[in-house]
């Protein structure tokens, strides 16, 4: 069994044999002592520095000499301080009766660690077992058929029932069934078929927790709220066995009860019992007591979460919807709206409370009309709790992930907003800046989300777009998507000069007394006024490219190698080579 807890560090001169020794004598975190830390490798041979080491850890056993894991006196010592140190001695040590028994004395599952004529031995399993129950399942195959062994195992540990020999059949001998359900009520899952159907065990089973102690439903754990699972078909239907198992193991215990006991389920004064303990289990009564008033609303006070169970017309009570909503402790992804009636998710009022009760993370579960509303969605980033930004506005309405003012606000506390914004926003050179501005609270996640992203496909896409544009203009070489600013002064340089050349023809075909919406053709025609809103798309998108880029070397600055989130040169060789790829794959 290997340790990873942190070793003691010490100062002292490792080959000092009494500096060594002195040290050891002064640890109080004893299970944090590794030898290794405190003697040098020469030391570990020495008898008198191991026999202080494994007196204080036993599992420093390990890394000393195979001769001295051999040394009764060593091996002793290391045992009785740790029982697992057991593993690490000769082989001829793991047979010897005294130094297993000296580790089974200290816990019974020591005897996985003994020879196998050892684990095959009567007192020794005997005394394995007496410690602890369930080391039963290391002593040999004919001794866990042994009627006193698997009685004082039982006895110890009733889940130990587990590991006695099936050709036995001691689980179903009464008095070892008795000894097993009395210790652990866990144990009813391993006894005989013929004790699972009687009443009598079965009761004791559910009221008996790990040890012997009266279980109790309050701290009941899924391993006994489940003990019901265990009894025989007949008495999971019986009213006193599942009243009793909601008692003691709580109100889940009805999900073990068959849908067809109709009288059970549908027994107001079980549901009611039930739902009182776990709210949850008002999914397993019948749909009459789903519809039920008194027992719905005893449900949601005990779990909010339990409108999930109620009927269509509670889920569109405002006053039972509002109860539950109030009673949610740990609101963060519970999704409670979706519960709720269409009328009720379209109540804007309604919708406004709720998500300062559970979370504006419950936008995806209002109407259409409100995903579009700004108040709503505002008021839903408000109550965002420990929610991403992103998370809540990538159910808002289109409209609104478009909404600049909105967008801006989100992203400078969330830079994945980039990812779920409109597509006029993603190209927005301000708003690339805000995300790629690296600030210690904006997670690493978007410089390694990017390279799979539909955003860096879209951009890729509008590299194409552009790309194929400057070519049919010859402009293709001032394109260098290496240098962004380079092709981002280009633009201007090019926009400008068109912009020019634009004014100068539209002024000669006036001389000309050519009439103004004829000018305006004759402009479109010769391609100028297409020069002008490419060189504008360039610089805005190269505007971007520049902005994400200085955010990426940012983050390669701070000790990253990645090189994904660049569009590179290399997509540009291959445009180059397939003018006709249709898709955009290149590297980015």
């Amino acid at each position: 069994m290997a340790r990873k807890k942190k070793g003691l560090r010490f100062n002292h001169d490792k080959n000092d044999k009494q500096a060594i020794i002195a040290a050891i004598s002064q640890i109080t975190r004893k299970d944090c002592f590794d030898i290794r830390n405190a003697a040098s490798s020469a030391l570990l041979n020495d008898k008198e520095v191991v026999l202080a080491s494994v007196s204080t850890n036993g599992l420093n056993l390990e890394h000393i000499s195979p001769g001295l894991r051999a040394d009764r006196e060593v091996v002793s010592l290391a045992v009785i301080s740790n029982w697992q140190a057991l593993q690490y001695c000769s082989e001829e040590l793991r047979a010897d009766f005294n130094i297993v028994k000296a580790a089974v004395e200290k816990d019974g599952r020591a005897l996985q660690f003994g020879s196998m004529e050892l684990r095959a031995d009567r007192e020794m399993v005997t005394a394995a077992v007496t410690k602890h129950g369930q080391a039963l399942r290391y002593g040999s195959d004919q001794l866990k058929g042994d009627r006193e062994i698997v009685k004082a195992a039982v006895k110890n540990d009733g889940l130990a029932l587990k590991f006695c020999s099936s050709e036995s059949q001691l689980n179903d001998d009464g008095e070892i069934v008795r000894l097993a359900v009395e210790n652990c009520g866990g144990a009813l899952e391993y006894v005989s078929e013929r004790f699972q159907n009687d009443k009598q065990t079965v009761l004791t089973a559910l009221r008996v927790s790990y040890g012997g102690q009266e279980q109790t439903a309050s701290d009941s754990s899924y391993a006994f709220c489940s003990k019901l699972r265990h009894a025989s078909e007949e008495l999971k239907a019986d009213r006193e066995v599942v009243l009793t198992a909601i008692r003691y193991c709580g109100g889940l215990s009805l999900r073990y009860v068959p849908i067809s006991s109709n009288e059970v389920i549908a027994d107001r004064d079980v549901i009611s019992a039930a739902v009182q303990s776990d709210g949850s289990a008002l999914e397993y009564a019948a749909p009459q007591l789903r519809a039920d008033r008194d027992i719905v609303w005893k449900a949601i006070k005990q779990n909010g979460m339990a409108l999930a169970f109620a009927s269509r017309a509670h889920q569109g009570d405002r006053e039972i919807v509002m109860a539950a909503l109030k009673q949610i402790n740990r609101p963060i992804f519970c999704g409670a709206l979706q519960y709720c009636s269409s009328e009720l998710q379209g109540d804007k009022a309604f919708v406004l409370e709720a998500f300062t009760l559970v979370g504006g993370f419950n936008l995806q579960f209002v109407s259409p009309l409100l995903k579009g509303d700004r108040e709503v969605v505002e008021s839903a980033l408000q109550y965002r709790l420990h929610i991403r930004s992103s998370a809540i506005l990538s159910y808002a309405s289109e409209e609104l992930r478009g909404d600049r003012q909105l967008v801006r606000g989100a992203i400078a506390e969330d830079s994945k907003m980039l990812f779920i914004a409109s597509e006029e926003i993603q190209m927005d050179p301000d708003i690339v800046s805000l995300a790629w501005d690296f600030r210690e609270d904006h997670d690493f996640d978007l410089y390694f989300d990017f390279k799979e992203s539909d955003l860096r496909r879209r951009y890729i896409q509008q590299v194409v777009k552009l790309h194929k544009d400057m070519v049919s203009r010859n402009k293709a070489q001032y394109l260098n998507l290496d240098d962004p600013d380079s092709t981002v002064f280009f633009a201007g340089g090019w926009q400008a000069e068109s912009l020019e050349k634009k004014w100068m023809t539209g002024e000669v075909l006036k001389l000309k007394e050519i009439p103004e919406d004829l000018r305006s053709c004759l402009i479109a025609f010769i391609g100028i006024e297409e020069d002008i809103n490419v060189a504008s798309k360039v610089i805005r998108f190269g505007s971007v490219l520049c902005q994400m880029k200085k955010g990426i070397l940012e983050f390669e600055d701070d000790g990253f190698d990645e090189n994904d989130g660049v569009i590179s040169s290399e997509m540009q060789e291959k445009q180059r080579a397939d003018d006709s790829n249709k898709n955009g794959e290149y590297a980015m």
